[in-house]
């Protein structure tokens, strides 16, 4: 974690914030200010969207300090977000083409997006768990 890209230098900041005496007593406490920053998302996009980015910023501020305080690899998180996303965008697509003879979900009522999302989740947590069995 020595390059120099905006997520190490947050990372940075959270720790030189805590050696400084400016820190967390508990997950708890980091929890409740991720709530309060999602609300203030919320607020933001609905009556001043010209602070969205600001808040967005907040907000994954208040989960970069959480994986600081539980000294977690943000970056190894991020790896394993991205791989998991695409299982599944794969297996979301397999189950397009061959239960609904479909290309993408263009046009598709959130409903059905939803449902063939949950199918792919669901085929993925299963698959996952094989491989951990196996």
């Amino acid at each position: 974690m020595n390059a120099k890209t905006p997520l190490n230098t947050l990372i940075r900041i959270d720790k030189k914030s805590r050696s400084f005496g400016l820190y967390w007593n508990n997950y708890e406490e980091i929890l409740n200010q991720i709530k309060s920053e999602y609300q203030e998302v919320r607020e933001a996009l609905i009556m001043y969207p010209e602070h969205t980015e600001e808040e967005i910023g907040d907000l994954l501020h208040s989960l970069i300090s959480l994986c600081v305080f539980l000294d977690l690899n943000v970056d190894k998180i991020i790896l394993q977000a991205i791989k998991k996303y695409n299982d599944r965008m794969s297996i979301l697509e397999d189950i397009l083409s061959t239960k609904f003879n479909l290309t993408n979900l263009h046009n598709k009522p959130t409903a059905f997006r939803t449902r063939v999302w949950k199918m792919a989740k669901k085929k993925h947590n299963l698959v996952n768990k094989n491989l951990q069995c196996n």
